[in-house]
């Protein structure tokens, strides 16, 4: 249950947001429960690559830090998939117990922002408890429908190479990720077409690739 007040532990920093700067908090109502309890447990993490949480408003409103950031793939460079892969391994790490993590599940480049030299995520109404797997596999599609075949292979390889050196995936969760990333992505896909139509003539042929991915310790 949602406390009837609830107020996070913040720095001065973020205190002094509310009486000086009011432009630098970003306030959403939620209307669906569910969702409102899902954004306060991701913000109560109190994770660097999230946004800091200032203050529940009850009974559907929450205040956090607004960043100042852009898409991902709006400033993607060679550096890019490390940088990802450091900051969404960091955030599963966070809540990972051998199978399942707290996944970000809307990874959509729009809830992906970089700001400076950091990379965060925002969004969590649709987050959930679920193999990590099943986040980059999401995550991947993404790139699957932006990307060429070379460019993508070696963004999902670095990708990969760091994410692993931090915490362990596994071939059949894998596999059964993507089943079900694809699915939901393309329901998305089918939605929302006239905003999110593939650039790349390699989406097929990436998402083959996809599909012969295996991790060598795998469980």
């Amino acid at each position: 249950m949602i406390s009837d007040r609830f107020s996070l532990s913040i720095s001065l920093e973020v205190d002094s947001l509310l009486i000086t700067a009011p432009d630098k908090i970003f306030t959403k109502k939620l209307t669906d429960p569910q969702a409102l309890e899902r954004e306060l447990a991701a913000y109560r993490l109190d994770l660097p690559m999230l946004p800091r949480l200032v203050e529940f408003i009850p009974p559907d409103t929450i205040c956090v830090q607004k960043i100042d950031g852009i898409s991902y793939l709006d400033c993607w460079d060679a550096e890019i998939p490390a940088h990802l892969a450091e900051t969404i391994a960091g955030f599963h790490l966070a809540t990972y117990d051998g199978i399942n993590a707290l996944c970000h599940w809307d990874n959509q480049p729009r809830n992906i922002l970089v700001s400076g030299a950091q990379v965060f995520l925002v969004d969590f109404a649709d987050s959930r408890y679920a193999p990590p797997e099943a986040d980059l596999t999401h995550l991947f599609l993404f790139w699957a429908a932006q990307m060429e075949f070379q460019p993508f292979i070696n963004a999902v390889n670095r990708f990969l190479q760091v994410y692993t050196a931090m915490l362990p995936l596994q071939t059949q969760l894998w596999q059964e990720s993507l089943a079900q990333s694809r699915s939901r992505f393309d329901l998305r896909r089918a939605t929302y077409r006239k905003h999110l139509q593939p650039v790349s003539g390699d989406t097929g042929i990436n998402r083959s690739y996809l599909d012969h991915i295996q991790f060598s310790h795998s469980g």
